[in-house]
């Protein structure tokens, strides 16, 4: 848990002021992306320690109840889905409806 608490604190670090009392990130940019790297804390082992977070505190669960196949279930998902988006955080699943239509968009093209 805290390593979920010190990983969010070090996220909602980077937005700035004005996205964090309630208006969009965009808002507070003036429209401008801009993407930036948080440093320190467990951002230093993993890419993703929230993530992490999320998995031990599912495997722990499922350890405290003794290994019931639903607390132990929900824990592997909880890697599987969590692990594949630690992997590629940025990249928005294939399955989105954007992506669907971006991809029929270059096949038209060709």
């Amino acid at each position: 848990m805290l390593l979920n608490m010190q990983s969010d604190a070090a996220l909602r670090a980077l937005r700035p002021a004005r996205a964090r009392q309630g208006g969009s990130a965009e808002q507070a940019k003036g429209g401008r992306g801009e993407y930036r790297i948080p440093r320190g804390g467990a951002f230093r082992l993993v890419s993703c320690p929230n993530y992490l977070g999320e998995i031990l505190e599912w495997a722990g669960f499922a350890l405290a109840t003794g290994g019931a196949v639903h607390a132990s279930a929900f824990a592997v998902f909880t890697a599987c889905i969590l692990g594949s988006r630690a992997v590629c955080p940025e990249r928005p699943p294939s399955h989105t409806r954007a992506a669907r239509s971006r991809r029929r968009r270059r096949r038209r093209a060709s």
